[in-house]
């Protein structure tokens, strides 16, 4: 049996493998989403959310432990002042993962809200929207009042 120091550490450390994951899937999703292939973001979307749902699972469980040793202070606390450097280097480099992910993460949400512009343009454009009356939807994205023109193919 391991030792609550030794499940943390091998904890931590498959987090940042986990978190490895992520951030390729990331740069992934942050590709196509440049050159506007949604096909593979829909292939990569499952995926991306099976690593968040483990690595929300590993830290809830290193809570549920942390918090039965009744400690007075934080976690990230605890592991800077239990003088395990190995431990400390891999919490430091597993947050440094979870930081770049999350800008990563953000900027493809403005990549991806670029689109969803972009795209409802397209669509007003079709409908043969009057461009002078903007509205904003329910959604917060821009919705014009539609003229009804039809398209024939």
């Amino acid at each position: 049996m391991l030792t609550f120091e030794a499940a943390i550490n091998h904890s931590v450390n498959s987090d940042i493998q986990s978190m490895q994951e992520l951030l390729d899937l990331l740069l992934q999703e942050e590709a196509a989403l440049l050159v506007d292939k949604l096909d593979d973001i829909e292939q990569l979307t499952p995926v991306k959310t099976d690593i968040i749902d483990k690595l929300q699972k590993s830290n809830e469980s290193r809570m549920l432990n942390f918090s039965n040793l009744n400690s007075s202070v934080s976690f990230p606390d605890w592991i800077e002042n239990h003088h395990n450097q190995s431990l400390a280097k891999a919490w430091t480099e597993l947050m440094a993962l979870a930081s770049k992910a999350k800008e990563i993460n953000s900027t493809n949400s403005l990549l991806l809200n670029q689109l969803a512009i972009r795209n409802q343009r397209y669509l007003s454009f079709l409908k043969g929207d009057n461009q002078e009356e903007v509205l904003y939807g329910r959604n917060g994205l821009n919705s014009y009042k539609s003229t009804g023109h039809t398209i024939k193919g």
